[in-house]
């Protein structure tokens, strides 16, 4: 099997629809949009299925999911040309009695003749070797990345001043490189323990910009290809996520790994993050006694910058009913890694910073 594999957002779905237009239709596996079996359900394509059920089950559909159109729309507008996964795309390609006469016949597939699987990063790192036989593997700068996975999911909707529907986010900076680290060090393991594999380092910006050249190494690799069929395929227009400059203590790491990626060097990205300070510092979570839920580093970092965010965390907590006054920050008391000294509990509480509106240091 070959595999169309990198982080998420990194030009997966590109290089699947390229290699559909390369090497036949009939060698992909999987569908142009995740939700494409619901729109098969909304439509007039499955003639097995009796009305009756058909039906019932359409009405079920949009009970449970009355934004489903939406969604799917969405989904459209950030790769028009489809997504092209399957079912092993995030789970990883493993056996299963329930797959096992396909994964007999993709073991079986001669190797001029591999069928076309998109497995990102960490369904790479799920899937077992013995049914991968070649990787392209796709690499985009972390900032790009980041900036596009936030336009995939972010999305709030509120009514504005002439009570008509707005995203809310739809300017928001809030992406981060966490997610960029924490899969690009799974697909590094993956790699770093299956030398036997080829593998194929393909950028984003070459298959955009200097396609020709840039496809003509994958037919090189793949053995085979007809470059001409995808090179009116590609669309500089989606290239629509650039890099910004958001504030992270995680994007000197991501700049790490994005070199060592070009390189292929797995197990120096390995190694880097044994010595290094710990990828999750962003993603960690603590509960915070004064609001009542889980608290981040950024929720935290906000609450102590912004007089605004801290009144709304005042005000969820006065309607929880919680002291706050009483209760100390569990950020400065343990969990604030950059201080060189950490308030007890009690001065915490003596000192409590909420009772004030201004910047706190």
């Amino acid at each position: 099997m070959l595999v169309v594999s990198g982080c998420p957002r990194s030009g997966t779905s590109m290089m699947m629809d390229i290699m559909r237009s390369m090497l036949g239709h009939d060698r992909i596996m999987g569908d142009q949009y995740p939700m494409q079996h619901v729109v098969k359900l909304f439509s007039d394509e499955d003639k097995d299925m009796s009305p009756e059920m058909k039906t019932a089950l359409r009405y079920s559909y949009e009970k449970q999911n009355p934004d489903w159109r939406d969604k799917f729309k969405q989904y459209m507008d950030m790769n028009p040309q489809g997504y092209w996964e399957c079912k092993y795309t995030s789970t990883g390609i493993k056996f299963s009695i329930d797959d096992i006469e396909q994964l007999n016949k993709i073991k079986s597939e001669s190797r001029d003749r591999l069928s076309v699987c998109k497995l990102v990063s960490q369904g790479l790192y799920r899937s077992d070797p013995v049914y991968i036989d070649k990787v392209i593997f796709m690499i985009r700068h972390p900032r790009e990345v980041a900036k596009s996975q936030e336009r995939l999911n972010r999305t709030l909707m509120v009514l504005d001043k002439n009570n008509r529907p707005i995203n809310a986010l739809e300017d928001a900076k809030i992406h981060s490189p966490s997610m960029f680290i924490h899969v690009s060090l799974l697909a590094a393991k993956w790699f770093n323990a299956n030398h036997h594999i080829p593998v194929h380092v393909t950028l984003f910006d070459d298959v955009l910009f200097n396609a020709e050249d840039t496809l003509t190494k994958v037919t090189d690799f793949l053995g085979e290809g007809e470059i001409w069929n995808a090179l009116p395929r590609i669309r500089k227009d989606l290239k629509r996520s650039s890099p910004e400059h958001i504030e992270s203590d995680l994007w000197e790491d991501a700049e790490i790994v994005y070199e060592y990626l070009l390189k292929k060097e797995w197990g120096k990205i390995i190694e880097y993050f044994k010595e290094s300070r710990a990828t999750t510092e962003e993603r960690k979570r603590w509960y915070c006694t004064r609001r009542g839920s889980m608290a981040s580093r950024l929720d935290c970092e906000r609450c102590l910058s912004n007089p605004i965010v801290r009144n709304n965390f005042r005000k969820t907590s006065t309607d929880k009913n919680i002291n706050w006054g009483k209760e100390p920050c569990m950020f400065e008391v343990a969990f604030n890694s950059k201080a060189k000294t950490h308030l007890t509990i009690q001065e915490s509480i003596e000192k409590n910073f909420w009772l004030h509106n201004n910047i706190i240091e």
